[in-house]
């Protein structure tokens, strides 16, 4: 499969928002990233919750009585990695502390959903297929970034149905 290969997202997201400077910093490596191999640009987030499928005003409204539950916390990232999954070629990898658990199950309780054993918080780089020496050169690449903690300002509910070039921000809530 090429680089360029999109398979579809679908229904709605909630993501977390780096503060700024990491937001900028994350996004223009992505930006990068995203010239250099072709591949999708996105924002920098760390999804929270995903496959989300009710009614748009209903997860709206959701999403608008969750986010002044959450407070700002810090994100301490834990290392750089790759897969050979399309929405995690490559990635930073998140510890998932307190704060970011606590933000997943109160996600999963307003929107009835069952939070899985499987969450891995973490911030894309790369969305696309890739051989595995270039994941690899990415992962060295950006090694330094690793460890580099910063502050989650804001809950984005996005509509991820369709490719990435597709999705499309609904609402940005600032955090407390």
């Amino acid at each position: 499969m090429s680089p360029d290969v999109n398979p579809a997202g679908k229904g709605y997201a909630l993501w977390l928002v780096p503060a700024e400077p990491a937001f900028s910093l994350l996004a223009d490596q992505i930006a990068k990233l995203s010239r250099e191999l072709s591949t999708p640009q996105f924002d920098p987030h760390i999804t929270l919750l995903s496959g989300i499928t009710m009614p748009e005003e209903r997860t709206l409204a959701r999403s608008a009585a969750l986010a002044p539950s959450l407070t700002s916390f810090q994100i301490e990232p834990d290392g750089i990695n790759c897969l050979d999954e399309y929405f995690r070629c490559v990635f930073v990898s998140v510890i998932p502390d307190v704060p970011i658990l606590k933000a997943r199950q109160s996600a999963c309780e307003i929107f009835g959903m069952r939070d899985e054993p499987s969450y891995v918080p973490h911030i894309s780089l790369v969305y696309g297929t890739l051989q595995p020496e270039t994941r690899e050169r990415i992962v060295a690449e950006f090694a330094s970034m690793a460890g580099r903690r910063f502050v989650v300002r804001g809950l984005a509910l996005w509509r991820v149905s369709g490719p990435v070039h597709e999705w499309t921000c609904l609402k940005e809530f600032d955090l407390k």
